[in-house]
């Protein structure tokens, strides 16, 4: 049988990784990791909830930093509209019950990797930690002034225009395969591939000519040919 503290610990850590979550979908994404399903939300652990930063907020379930400010909350859900959620496996999923947990891609090394190289002498250790920082704003607040900013108040300095240009590509491909609450826990790139992939899969709908003699389908009750031809 299903314990409340095994619901509560989904429902945070859906809430780590899409931000807002309303009740009914954290059923519905609850049974589709679950062979016993859940039929409604009760006895939900609140403490708990409250100590992972996360909060009820009518019918949803908010992360605490979204709730506090209402515009944002709508903000965020303006830019949800159409996108579907990503459902990780469960083993994946349990690590967003880590209130500080994010998953790493592979353009995160790549940007660590060249920090370390060309500022810090191969040293990963002080690379990383201004990596962390650029990561938290690719997950919150992404403005590419703000962190190159980072790297000033870190005392680096860069060489030249290209060494500027290297590096804001490496942050921009990182941004971009980071999992963020404005795309429902997928990526920037994989929203735009399942865009693209939609509408390859629409049919095209095709235009019936209209004859010069047929009644105008605008319902005149005129010719086409002497209405809005």
């Amino acid at each position: 049988m299903t314990q409340p503290a095994d619901v509560t610990n989904y429902i945070i850590a859906f809430v780590h990784l899409y931000g807002i979550l309303h009740k009914q979908e954290a059923i519905e994404f609850y049974n589709m990791l679950n062979d016993e399903p859940l039929e409604g939300l009760i006895e939900i652990d609140e403490e708990r909830l409250n100590e992972k930063f996360v909060v009820e907020y009518g019918d949803y379930f908010v992360e605490e930093s979204i709730a506090e400010f209402e515009g944002d909350f709508e903000e965020i859900m303006e830019q949800k509209v159409g996108k579907p959620y990503y459902i990780p496996p469960k083993e994946e999923l349990f690590n967003y019950i880590d209130s500080f947990y994010y998953e790493k891609p592979k353009q995160y090394d790549d940007l660590l990797n060249y920090v370390a190289t060309a500022f810090y002498d191969g040293d990963k250790d002080q690379a990383d930690f201004i990596t962390e920082d650029i990561m938290g704003f690719c997950r919150y607040d992404f403005k590419m002034n703000s962190i190159l900013d980072v790297f000033e108040r870190q005392g680096i300095k860069f060489e030249d225009a290209e060494q500027v240009k290297e590096v804001t590509h490496l942050i921009t491909e990182l941004r971009n395969h980071t999992r963020i609450w404005e795309h429902n826990g997928h990526t920037a790139v994989e929203i735009a591939e399942s865009e693209a992939l939609q509408k390859k899969s629409d049919p095209i709908r095709k235009s019936k000519k209209i004859g010069r003699n047929e009644p105008c389908p605008c319902g005149s009750g005129n010719k086409y040919n002497k209405c809005c031809l």
